[in-house]
């Protein structure tokens, strides 16, 4: 089942607990930040070489606006995102996406008066003027490649906003490169609570921008400043480093309070150091390498696939009808890459809610909120609900993998409290 085949079975609560980053986008800063007071760009060129998973790619890039219009704005960058989740809320997402503004705004948490109408007609204008010129091939997390383009490729094609009269429907009409990242299954699961704590829309790329370059898993990351400058979007130039250091320091303050970074060092000659907490893509690399799958292969899984599926995959090679291969690492590589079908006995239930009944009400409902945010819409209209009877086979074989495998809820990301007590890995 691919990341758009899991959005099939929608309901509110589902679509409130999963969302998606558009994994390649979260590399190319679209959007300019901490340029100069008063000055804005048209253009904007990228050649930067960057470790992503674990292996050196070279980004080379140029951003260009229609009429000399300014680059997009930092913020609109979540616009794009928000009409991203409504794309991917339909059962086959397709060019056209045709969406209320008021859902979109409670996306946003715009309010909804004519400065939020006013708001969002420049935004999209913005984001419809921008077009990315790819110089080298851009490579989605599974390891594919985009169309090259030379010319360019909007992020938006057209887009239409209609009045109050109208009933407040709007249509945007996706670029290429959008469509090639559906295609591709170029997302990477995303923390939309997180990302609107966050605030600042600085912060927010610098939490995506961290997130995919370690998707494989590994927890730092070594930047000189005038490459981080170069991937933040930032336009202006700085006499020397420690200035640029500076107008960083909120922005690094605020994702350490919020747990996506647990330090930045900051070494000599402009050297930003930074230590990621990453917590749920350590833990699956090391389960991976327990049940004999290469470190290197472990890594490039954690990179390429979501992490409900690895988890559900490794549960039922643990708890399910598959039996022992004799090369447990190799079966259990091909069952991740090509999401086979979950296989589990009649009497399943009964064993999961023999572990479950195992832990407390407290820590019940914590494991509950992890794992629904992690299988989002691709369950059922049950797994929202506290009683596990009426769960889907990927929802109980994701809250398993948690409990046997001694993870911690609290530390996946949300705001839960970590369980007092964990069962160790049969």
């Amino acid at each position: 089942m691919s990341v758009i085949e899991s959005h099939q079975e929608q309901h509110p609560m589902a679509a409130i607990a999963r969302a998606y980053d558009h994994a390649s986008l979260a590399l190319i800063p679209f959007t300019m930040a901490l340029h100069k007071p008063g000055e804005r760009e048209s253009t904007l060129r990228i050649d930067e070489t960057l470790r992503i998973g674990g292996v050196q790619r070279r980004l080379a890039l140029e951003l260009h606006t229609e009429d000399g219009k300014a680059l997009p704005y930092a913020g609109d960058h979540k616009t794009y995102l928000a009409l991203l989740q409504l794309s991917l809320r339909e059962e086959e997402p397709r060019r056209e996406l045709v969406f209320d503004r008021v859902d979109l705004f409670d996306l946003l948490e715009w309010p909804r008066h004519g400065r939020s109408y006013k708001n969002l007609e420049a935004s999209l204008d913005r984001l419809h003027a921008v077009r990315i010129v790819l110089r080298t091939a851009l490579v989605s997390r599974t390891g594919q490649e985009y169309g090259r383009r030379t010319h360019g490729s909007h992020l938006i094609d057209t887009y239409d906003i209609s009045d109050a009269r109208a009933g407040g429907r709007c249509l945007v009409k996706w670029g290429d490169l959008v469509m090639d990242a559906i295609r591709l299954g170029d997302l990477k699961s995303l923390d939309w609570d997180l990302l609107n704590a966050l605030g600042d829309p600085i912060t927010g790329h610098l939490y995506r921008l961290l997130d995919r370059l370690l998707l494989n898993g590994e927890t730092r990351w070594e930047v000189g400043w005038k490459q981080l400058a170069a991937m933040v979007g930032s336009t202006a130039n700085y006499a020397r480093p420690a200035r640029f250091r500076q107008l960083l320091d909120p922005h690094h303050q605020r994702l350490i309070e919020h747990g996506v970074i647990d330090q930045v060092e900051y070494q000599r000659g402009g050297v930003f150091v930074y230590h990621l907490r990453n917590y749920l893509r350590v833990q699956l690399r090391r389960v991976l390498v327990e049940l004999d799958v290469y470190p290197r292969t472990a890594g490039e899984l954690v990179s390429a696939y979501d992490e409900a599926v690895i988890m559900a995959q490794c549960d039922c090679l643990r708890h399910g009808l598959r039996g022992r291969p004799e090369k447990q690492g190799g079966f259990l590589v091909e069952a991740i890459r090509n999401n086979w079908d979950l296989t589990y006995g009649p009497d399943d239930r009964e064993q999961f809610l023999a572990i479950w009944e195992l832990f407390p009400a407290v820590d019940q409902a914590v494991y509950h909120a992890a794992a629904l945010k992690l299988v989002g819409g691709s369950g059922t209209l049950f797994d929202g609900r506290p009683d596990p009877t009426g769960w889907s086979q990927e929802m109980r074989a994701v809250v398993r993998f948690m409990l046997t495998n001694n993870l911690q809820p609290g530390d996946l990301g949300g705001n839960g409290v970590a369980p007092r007590k964990a069962l160790p890995a049969p």
